[in-house]
C-alpha cells in the first residue's frame, strides 16, 4: 500500500487541485469496501425480474430505470421495486455469494447498456 500524501492548503492550478484528490479517494474508497466486504455473506440477495425504463428515462444524462426484484423473506417470495441508497453496491451474479471469492469470477462478464 502506498503512503498517501498529505493535501496541501494551497495548489498550483486547478489541475494541481483536482490531482490531490485522486489518490485519497482511491485510498478511502479501498478502504471502506475492504472493511464491509467481510459481511458479503449477510448482505441481501434479490433476483432481478425486469429491468424497465423510468418514466425519468431522458437520455443522455438521465438514465433511469425501475428495477423488480424478488427477494424470499420468511419462506414467502414478493416482488418490488428496489430503489438504491447512496452507498449501496451492486454485484450482479450467477451464484448467490457466501465469501468474496464467489465474486472474482473472471470468466463471467455482464453488459449494462
Amino acid at each position: 500500500m502506498c503512503k498517501v500524501m498529505e493535501i496541501p492548503e494551497t495548489f498550483l492550478s486547478i489541475d494541481h487541485y483536482m490531482k490531490s484528490f485522486i489518490t485519497p479517494l482511491i485510498e478511502e474508497t479501498h478502504a471502506d469496501l475492504l472493511s464491509n466486504i467481510t459481511t458479503v455473506s449477510r448482505a441481501p440477495a434479490l433476483e432481478v425480474l425486469d429491468v424497465r425504463e423510468s418514466k425519468y428515462f431522458k437520455p443522455p444524462k438521465s438514465l433511469y430505470y425501475d428495477i423488480l426484484v424478488n427477494r424470499a423473506m420468511e419462506g414467502k417470495k414478493f416482488e418490488r421495486k428496489y430503489k438504491p441508497m447512496n452507498g449501496d453496491l451492486i454485484a450482479l451474479s450467477d451464484v448467490l455469494p457466501r465469501r468474496i471469492d464467489d465474486l472474482n469470477r473472471p470468466k463471467i462478464s455482464y453488459l449494462i447498456g
